[in-house]
This record gives C-alpha cells, structure tokens and sequence, in this order.
C-alpha cells in the first residue's frame, strides 16, 4: 500500500471512529463469561463479525444527575480478561477524565507511517469518549496526525503530538512498533503500545476497559 492510500484511509477510518458510523452483523460464538471489575460485575459475549472476533458487553451511563439513564451495548474486539496481561503505568483515567469538560479537546493521534489496522484502536476508543450518539464520555474528540502526511497539507488534520498534551488538551497517542502496554508521560499523554497492529488495538481495548470502570489501571 503506497503512502498517499494509506494516509487516506487514516483519515477515513479516524473521522468514522469519532462520528460513530460502523455498521455490524453479529454472530454468537461460544466464550462468553462473566468479569468481576472494581465497579461491579460485567457480562461478556463472545461475538462474530465477518471474519473477526468481538466480545459484546452493556454499560449502563447516567446524565443530568439522574434524570437520564441509557443502556448501551459496546464490541470490542478483546475482552478483559484478553488485555489483562498488558502493563499500565500511570493513571489513565487522571489524564482522560478531566477533559470531559467543554472547553478541552482530547486528540486521537497516529503516526502517518502506522498500519491502516492500528486505528481500529482509535475507532474503539473514539466509539467511548466521543459525542456521537454512541459515545459514553461525550468528549470532544478528534483525530490526527503525529507529522505531517501527504493529506494534511491542506489542513484536513491538525497535527498533534505528545509535547501538545496540557490543561485543555488531551492526547492519546496510538503507538505501533513499540513494546506493548499503555504509558501516562510526565506530560499527561496516553501512549498506546504494540509491536504489532493487533498489540496496539488490545492496548486500546485496556484504556477503555479502564476508563469504563471495568478494569484497575
């Protein structure tokens, strides 16, 4: 894949994550379990999509001080138990959480370089903290580039990277090359890891199963 294709389906598969347009056809498959999280007890079903596998699960949000409560199902495409291994240093919910506010942004950011699959992470992770009508967080989220690509010279995406994170803006950097985990700086930006693009989507999966309350981290 050139690079002039690959940029563009970054860009493509970023904007879809953040507008929340993905469509499935699930298939029950055996595996489903039950996790016990620090906030309580999560029901995981083990789904088909085509040809890849998603763990299925409900969440339960409320807004407006209680006066709104909605139910939501998520597919991801680890379960916890399956990114258990993965280290976490650093508090991620600390440097997530606080830009829930309206006058922060929160960057989901990749090297232009990076395999076209690694953004399934920022899809994932998009789907949760974002305010389309599937997002949980309603953060706003947008995606962008480490350094400039042959589709950002006319200002399609901001390039943003770790040294951008700050009080009103936050950075989660999906990283492919690097030795697998997920990574609080000193700047308060999330390092998402992986050797591989299947490693950087798992670690994703981490980070939302921590920001979901699910898992410890």
């Amino acid at each position: 894949m050139d690079q002039e294709r690959r940029n563009s389906i970054i860009v493509i598969v970023i904007l879809m994550a953040i507008l929340g347009v993905i469509a499935f056809v699930v298939f029950r498959t055996p595996g489903d379990y039950t996790y016990q999280g620090p906030t309580g007890e999560f029901s995981f079903e083990r789904n088909k999509i085509g040809n890849l596998e998603f763990y299925s699960f409900e969440i339960v949000t409320i807004y407006n001080d209680g006066e709104d409560v909605v139910k939501q199902t998520l597919n991801l495409r680890n379960g916890p138990r399956e990114v258990e291994h993965i280290p976490v240093e650093g508090d991620v919910k600390g440097a997530i959480l606080p830009h829930r506010s309206s006058l922060s942004e929160v960057y989901l950011t990749v090297d232009p370089d990076s395999s076209s699959k690694s953004v399934i992470g920022a899809i994932e992770i998009g789907q949760v903290i974002g305010r389309s009508e599937s997002g949980i967080l309603k953060m706003y989220a947008r995606g962008a580039l480490t350094r400039p690509g042959n589709h950002t010279v006319n200002g399609t995406m901001p390039i943003i990277s770790c040294a951008d994170a700050a009080d009103r803006v936050g950075v989660i950097y999906l990283e492919e090359g690097a030795k697998q985990g997920v990574v609080v700086d000193d700047n308060g930006c999330v390092h998402v890891r992986g050797e591989t693009p299947d490693e950087v989507i798992a670690s994703a999966d981490r980070v939302i199963y921590v920001l979901l309350g699910i898992m410890e981290g």
